[in-house]
């Protein structure tokens, strides 16, 4: 494979990304801390989470959100968010990020979505103890995630939210 990539024509590259390094930053008494990339667009922009500095912003994850060529940015907190934060985990190329945020009252995960206005919404409502994640989401704002039912066979199902509403994939074989 690598002689395959050696010999190829540069031209014929579909993406080209170069490795940049932020400075981590610190917090008053834990010390510095580095960011997590979960999600990278065509455009070199990516997603991701890094820690919450305890106890002043929360216990756990801050959603981030960086553009191309730009410095990493913290994304809105979720409404109904509790103290252990949220992540971002896909992004598409305008800007739609798609994550997860943990809310009360038993930090359940919530799939959620931050749009390029900079606002934030839940994908679809969900009953007390179930909870969901949505994984990647492509140009159109199609969402694809997985939604763990409580107490229900199957225990968790994929499905597919777009134009406001969640559609659940039949997950037989």
């Amino acid at each position: 494979m690598i002689a395959a990539l050696s010999a190829a024509d540069s031209g014929l590259a579909q993406c080209q990304y170069s490795v940049t390094q932020w400075a981590p930053w610190a917090c008053e008494w834990e010390g510095n801390h580095a960011y997590t990339g979960t999600g990278l667009n065509d455009l070199g922009a990516w997603c991701g989470y890094r820690l919450m500095c305890w106890p002043e912003e929360g216990e756990w994850w801050l959603p981030i959100y960086c553009p191309p060529g730009g410095m990493p940015q913290v994304l809105p907190m979720p409404p109904n968010a509790d103290s252990e934060g949220a992540q971002a985990t896909a992004l598409n190329n305008t800007g739609f990020v798609v994550g997860w945020y943990r809310r009360p009252p038993w930090n359940l995960d919530t799939a959620c979505a931050w749009l390029p206005d900079g606002s934030v919404i839940d994908l679809f409502p969900i009953a007390s103890g179930d909870r969901s994640n949505a994984n990647d989401v492509n140009d159109a704002g199609v969402i694809v995630g997985v939604h763990w039912i409580a107490n229900g066979t199957p225990s968790s199902v994929p499905f597919v939210w777009s134009d406001g509403a969640a559609q659940f994939l039949d997950p037989a074989p």
